[in-house]
């Protein structure tokens, strides 16, 4: 196993420091390489053309193709008008939970052989309503690469920290590959600490002074997991995603010298879940005959509650809300001329 790439850093400010790590393994059994495309709109790019600028990850290369604008897609309800104008090996990724800039972020810059930038159109190439795409083609070579992120936000002012940490995996081996993905993701509000709270009477303009102190941060996480395995003559993909991402943040308002217990207090815990499962069949059903199938499936389950505790008045408010997003999706291809 040899590390490619290994890098730490370190950022300071008054408030928050962090420290990141990366590592990339890489174990590689063999290389190969295509030979790019000639077609008319279409300019390649091998991996030689970003090594000076030593890219860690496919989407690092994305960002150094001249005159290219990434477009990650959106999640709207829907398949067809969602897609950014990126593919991967020629196809758009089946995902909408885990999106295009995550996947690309996953891809090793050492698995990829080339990039096509394609304008106007190409043939075979579905653009997905985009003038222009790039297609990330990766190298055939039987592979494994596995990414190791960690990152950690320390916060000067009273000392805590949020740790994120993630493992990727990804496995080529004849015509499959396998990939798989676990982080451990965590937010905050860099606008915590401590401060004060003055209250007027307009009627007297006697004022009112507290103490006050915020808090804000979230701890979640995510698992991914991708095969694409040739099935029935054609290529099958099936991808699931899940995802926990909770968020708490608490005011305190203390009258000074009432001691450590809060006068006052206002917190919101709030949650988002979410799953999919996406399955996708293409190939030939016959002489000049191809069928692409797609079957997806996402659920999502949020929560908010609010507390306001004061002396003499507590006030809750809670909501709950569940969504859901079925799609099943058949496209029948002709192709006349072989």
């Amino acid at each position: 196993c040899v590390f490619s790439r290994i890098g730490v850093l370190v950022k300071l400010n008054p408030i928050m420091a962090t420290i990141a790590f990366a590592a990339l393994c890489t174990v590689s059994s063999a290389y190969a390489a295509d030979g790019g495309d000639q077609n008319t709109g279409i300019l390649t790019y091998p991996s030689v053309f970003f090594a000076d600028s030593r890219p860690s990850t496919a989407y690092d290369m994305i960002g150094r193709l001249p005159g290219f604008v990434f477009d990650d897609g959106n999640s709207e309800r829907g398949f067809a008008g969602t897609a950014g104008n990126v593919l991967i090996d020629g196809e758009r990724p089946t995902s909408k939970s885990d999106d295009l800039q995550s996947i690309l972020q996953r891809i090793p810059a050492s698995s990829v052989e080339r990039i096509e930038v394609i304008r106007g159109g190409a043939p075979g190439v579905d653009m997905h309503g985009q003038t222009v795409v790039a297609n990330v083609i990766r190298k055939t070579a039987d592979s494994t690469q596995i990414v190791v992120q960690a990152e950690d936000q320390l916060f000067l002012n009273d000392h805590h920290t949020i740790p994120q940490v993630s493992v990727q995996y990804t496995k080529h081996t004849g015509d499959s590959t396998y990939e798989a993905s676990a982080t451990r993701m965590a937010g905050y509000d860099d606008a915590v600490g401590k401060g004060f709270h003055d209250i007027t009477d307009v009627a007297t303009g006697t004022v009112t002074h507290q103490d006050a102190r915020y808090n804000g941060f979230g701890f979640g996480g995510s698992v991914t997991g991708a095969a694409t395995v040739p099935l029935f003559g054609g290529q099958f993909k099936a991808n699931m995603a899940l995802q926990a991402s909770p968020f708490h943040s608490a005011f305190f308002y203390n009258d000074p010298g009432s001691g450590p217990t809060p006068e006052q207090k206002i917190s919101d815990k709030s949650g988002s879940n979410s799953g999919e499962l996406g399955l996708h069949w293409q190939g030939k059903v016959g002489d000049g005959w191809e069928l692409e199938t797609l079957l997806l499936q996402r659920l999502g389950h949020q929560t908010d509650l609010n507390i306001s505790d004061a002396p003499g008045d507590l006030e809750q408010f809670h909501s709950t809300s569940d969504t859901g997003e079925s799609i099943a999706r058949a496209t029948v291809k002709y192709l006349p001329i072989p």
